[in-house]
C-alpha cells in the first residue's frame, strides 16, 4: 500500500518545470518515471517524531493515519487541573479498551486544591485497571488522593509501572507508594512523612535503581540519631541501586546504607541537621557533627564497606560527617565557606578524588596557606574545576593571580 501524492496534476499544458522532469536522468529514466512515494508502513513509523499540532492535522487524512495518531498523543499524556480529568476519561472510553492500552506516560497535575466531580473521580477508578501499559506515572495532586485513598490502592495495584514520581503530603497518600505491585526502576518522591527512603520502598526493592527522595519533615534542631537501627529490623537490600538523591532529612547512619544499598555508585545529598543552619552557632554545630563522624567512623572500621563511589554531589558538610572512607572518583562540592576547609581537607582524605569541583569565594582563595591545607589532601587529583566567586571592590582582587597562585600550591604538594 502506498501513500497517494498530494499534488494532482493541473489543466492546460506542460510546465516549464514539467518538461524538466521529462528530460532522461542518468540511468535512462525521465524524473517523472523516478518512484517518489512513501511506503504506508513508514509513513506510519514517522508519525511519532511530529509534533503534537502536526499529528492532529495527520489524524483527519485517513482512519490508519487517525489510529497510528491517537496512539502517537496517548505515548505522552499531562492533565492539568480537574477540568481536563472528565474530557480526557472520555476520550479513553470512546475506543474501547484500545486507547488504554496505548498509554504509557500519565501526569495528574492539580494546583487548585478543587478535586473533580464525584462521579468523574468513580470513572477514573474504573479506568485506572484498564491501563495495563502505563510506564510513568506522576502525581502531584495529594489531596486528591488524601480525599479519595481508593486512588492510592488503585494506582498501586498497576503492575506495568517502571518510573513513578509523586508528591505524599501525608500517611493516607503512602500506600501508593508502600503497596505498589509494579518492578518500578525509579523512584521519585516529595514527601511530609518521616521515614527512611530504605524502608519506605521495600516493595520493590529488587528492582529499583534510582532513588530521589526529598523529606519536609526534617527540621535544623531535629536531633541526629546516633544509634544504628535494632537488630529486629534489619534493613532490606537494594541491589540494583546505583543512584540515590537525598535532600531534607537528617543524616543516615553510613554504615546501614551501605548494607541497604551495596552496589550505590552515584551519592547526591542536600541533608538537614544543625551544621545546615548558616545563621545558628557554629561551634556547637560542628561539635554535634563531629559526634556523628565519629560514630559513622567506628562503624566503617568493623563492617563490610563500598569498594568506591563513582561521584558525590553535595555539600561538604554533609560528607564530612557520613565519614565515607572509600575512594570516590569524582566530588563536585557546593559553595564553600572559610570556616569549612578544615572539613574539606579531612574530606580529601577520606576520599582521594581523581576529579574535585570547587565553588569558593575570593576571600578564601587568598590565604594561600589555607589553601595549601585543602590541597594537602587532594595528591591524588588528576583535574580540578575551580570557581572563584568575586565580590568587593575589583581593585582588591586578582583572580587570575589567586587562581594561578592555588594550582602552583597544587603542585607543590603533588610534587
Amino acid at each position: 500500500m502506498r501513500a497517494s501524492s498530494l499534488a494532482g496534476p493541473r489543466a492546460g499544458g506542460s510546465s516549464e518545470s514539467e518538461l524538466q522532469d521529462q528530460r532522461p536522468t542518468d540511468n535512462g529514466k525521465t524524473r517523472q518515471d523516478v518512484d517518489t512515494t512513501l511506503n504506508f508502513d513508514v509513513a506510519l513509523s514517522l508519525v511519532r517524531f511530529c509534533s503534537r499540532t502536526t499529528i492532529r492535522t495527520l489524524m483527519q487524512t485517513c482512519r490508519a493515519l487517525y489510529e497510528e495518531g491517537v496512539r502517537c498523543l496517548l505515548a505522552d499524556v499531562t492533565i492539568h487541573g480537574a477540568a481536563q480529568l472528565g474530557p480526557f476519561l472520555a476520550f479513553l472510553n470512546a475506543g474501547d479498551d484500545v486507547r488504554f492500552r496505548s498509554l504509557c506516560a500519565l501526569r495528574l497535575s492539580f494546583q487548585n486544591p478543587q478535586s473533580p466531580p464525584p462521579e468523574v473521580v468513580e470513572q477514573l477508578l474504573r479506568a485506572i485497571p484498564k491501563m495495563t501499559a502505563l510506564e510513568s506515572l506522576e502525581i502531584d495532586c495529594s489531596n486528591l488522593l488524601w480525599e479519595y485513598p481508593a486512588l492510592n490502592d488503585a494506582f498501586a495495584a498497576l503492575r506495568s509501572l517502571r518510573n513513578l514520581k509523586a508528591v505524599l503530603w501525608n500517611a493516607a497518600n503512602l500506600p501508593l507508594v508502600t503497596h505498589a505491585q509494579s518492578p518500578i526502576r525509579s523512584i521519585h518522591v516529595d514527601s511530609s512523612v518521616e521515614e527512611e527512603p530504605g524502608v519506605l520502598f521495600q516493595s520493590f526493592s529488587s528492582t529499583l535503581e534510582e532513588i530521589w527522595y526529598f523529606q519536609r519533615t526534617a527540621g535544623l534542631s531535629t536531633p541526629l540519631r546516633l544509634t544504628t537501627r535494632p537488630p529486629d529490623r534489619p534493613p532490606p537490600i537494594y541491589p540494583k541501586v546505583w543512584k540515590m538523591n537525598l535532600g531534607g532529612m537528617t543524616p543516615p547512619r553510613t554504615i546501614e546504607y551501605v548494607k541497604t544499598f551495596p552496589n550505590l555508585t552515584h551519592l547526591i545529598l542536600d541533608l538537614t541537621h544543625p551544621y545546615s543552619d548558616l545563621d545558628g552557632p557554629r561551634s556547637e554545630a560542628l561539635e554535634i557533627l563531629e559526634q556523628h563522624r565519629m560514630a559513622n567512623r567506628e562503624d566503617a572500621s568493623s563492617a563490610p564497606y563500598w569498594t568506591h563511589l563513582q561521584c558525590y554531589r553535595g555539600y561538604v558538610a554533609d560528607l564530612y560527617l557520613l565519614a565515607i572512607r572509600c575512594p570516590i572518583h569524582e566530588v563536585d562540592l557546593h559553595e564553600l565557606f572559610e570556616d569549612e576547609l578544615e572539613l574539606l581537607a579531612a574530606v580529601l582524605e577520606d576520599v582521594r578524588p581523581k576529579h574535585l569541583t570547587l565553588r569558593i569565594s575570593h576571600r578564601t582563595l587568598n590565604n594561600l596557606a589555607t589553601t595549601r591545607l585543602v590541597m594537602s589532601g587532594a595528591f591524588q587529583l588528576d583535574r580540578l574545576h575551580l570557581t572563584v566567586k568575586l565580590k568587593g571592590d575589583p581593585a582588591d582582587i586578582n583572580p587570575y593571580a589567586l587562581t594561578v597562585g592555588a594550582i602552583i600550591e597544587l603542585q607543590q604538594v603533588g610534587a
